[in-house]
C-alpha cells in the first residue's frame, strides 16, 4: 500500500511539472522501454514508461517509472531442533526517476546520448511457504545513468539503444531473523542493456 501511494504521488508531481511547462518552448515525447536483466536466479527483465520535454537545444528533462522483478528462490531460517523451514523469496523493484538527457546532435537527430537521473526506489519483498509468509516494502534513494545511441526512425519517432546502470540502497528489514535468513537485501546494482521507443507529440 505504501509503495502504491509513493509511486502515485511521484507520478502526479511529474504530470504537474510537465503540464505547468506545456505552453513553453519545447516538444513533449512519450516513451516505452525494455531491458535485459542478467540476474541469477530468475531475473525477469525491466520495463519502463517515460515522458520527456525539450529544455535546451541539446537537453531534455526526463521522468520515468520502471519495473523489475526477481525470483530469488528458497531461503532457510536458523533452527536448533528439527528441520529448518524454507520460504520462497520474490523481489520487485520500482525506480521512479527525474533527470536530464543530453544528445550530441540534439534529440531529433541520430547520434550518441547520455542520461543522468536521481531516483526514488520502491523495494518490495515477499516470502511465502514454510513457517513464514511476510511482505516488506521500503523506499530508498537511487540513481540511473545511461549511455547509448539514438536512431531517428521516422519524423516523430526515435529509437534509443544503450546501457543503463541502476543503483539503489536496500532499505532496512526490521525482523532480524528474516535479515539473517535472506542475506540478499543489499540493494540494486544492475547493468541493463536497454531499448526505448520515443514518440514526440
Amino acid at each position: 500500500m505504501r509503495s502504491t501511494v509513493v509511486v502515485t504521488v511521484l507520478c502526479t508531481l511529474v504530470v504537474l511539472l510537465f503540464d505547468a511547462t506545456v505552453s513553453s518552448a519545447g516538444s513533449i515525447a512519450y516513451s516505452l522501454g525494455a531491458g535485459y536483466v542478467d540476474e541469477s536466479p530468475h531475473g525477469l527483465g525491466l520495463a519502463s514508461l517515460g515522458v520527456s520535454k525539450l529544455a535546451w537545444r541539446y537537453f531534455e528533462v526526463t521522468a520515468d517509472v520502471a519495473y523489475m522483478h526477481f525470483d530469488r528462490g528458497t531461503v532457510s531460517f536458523r533452527c536448533f531442533d528439527g528441520p529448518c523451514p524454507e520460504s520462497h523469496l520474490k523481489t520487485s523493484v520500482i525506480p521512479v526517476s527525474i533527470g536530464l538527457a543530453g544528445y550530441l546532435r540534439g534529440p531529433r537527430r541520430s547520434g550518441p546520448y547520455g542520461e543522468f537521473s536521481p531516483s526514488l526506489v520502491v523495494n518490495r519483498w515477499s516470502m511465502e511457504g514454510g513457517a513464514w509468509n511476510e511482505r516488506f516494502t521500503n523506499v530508498t534513494a537511487g540513481l540511473k545513468v545511461g549511455l547509448g545511441g539514438r536512431v531517428a526512425i521516422f519524423e516523430n519517432g526515435r529509437l534509443d539503444l544503450g546501457v543503463l546502470y541502476l543503483l539503489s540502497g536496500s532499505g532496512e528489514i526490521e525482523d532480524r531473523a528474516v535479515r539473517d535468513a535472506t542475506g540478499r537485501f543489499d540493494g540494486l546494482t544492475e547493468v541493463v542493456p536497454f531499448a526505448r521507443l520515443s514518440i514526440t507529440l
